[in-house]
Formats: structure tokens, C-alpha cells, sequence
């Protein structure tokens, strides 16, 4: 039996490594900075599915996470990856 990816989990939404060259343009359009970005830690089921994708993610990175919505369309969220 392999291991279980939770990104394909319907209940689970995307999640996505943004590229460090996107990051302060990001932060620029919310108007706020890194430090003050809802927290996710590195030990978290969906950060960990990047790794094994992306290879080891700093402390310090922002992760995408696009939700679908009846009502809102598509919203997107931002997470500071911390280790604890």
C-alpha cells in the first residue's frame, strides 16, 4: 500500500509553492508583510505532499491555497511556512 496523497482528498484544497521571485509582489498587492501571514506549519499533510513534489521547503516560504466557492468563485489564500 503507498502513501496516502492528501492533495487529492476532494476536501482538501490546492495547494501551491509560490516561487520565491512572486512572493514581494504578492505581499505588495495585500498591502501586509511575511511575518504577519496566517502560519502553516512544515509538518502539516498538505506542506509535506509539496516537499516530496518539490524537495525540502525553507522555513520562511509562502504557500498558495486556492479554495472554490458557490458564492465567492475562487479565493486565495496565503500561509508563512513555519516549523512549529
Amino acid at each position: 500500500m503507498g502513501s496516502l496523497n492528501v492533495m487529492k482528498h476532494a476536501m482538501v484544497p490546492v495547494h501551491r509553492l509560490v516561487p520565491e521571485n512572486e512572493e514581494e509582489k504578492i505581499l505588495e498587492s495585500l498591502g501586509t508583510s511575511k511575518n504577519k501571514l496566517p502560519k502553516i506549519l512544515k509538518s502539516d499533510p498538505a506542506v509535506e505532499q509539496l516537499i516530496e513534489i518539490s524537495g525540502d521547503i525553507k522555513e520562511g516560504r509562502m504557500v498558495e491555497i486556492e479554495r472554490e466557492s458557490p458564492t465567492a468563485g475562487i479565493s486565495k489564500a496565503y500561509r508563512l511556512v513555519v516549523k512549529r
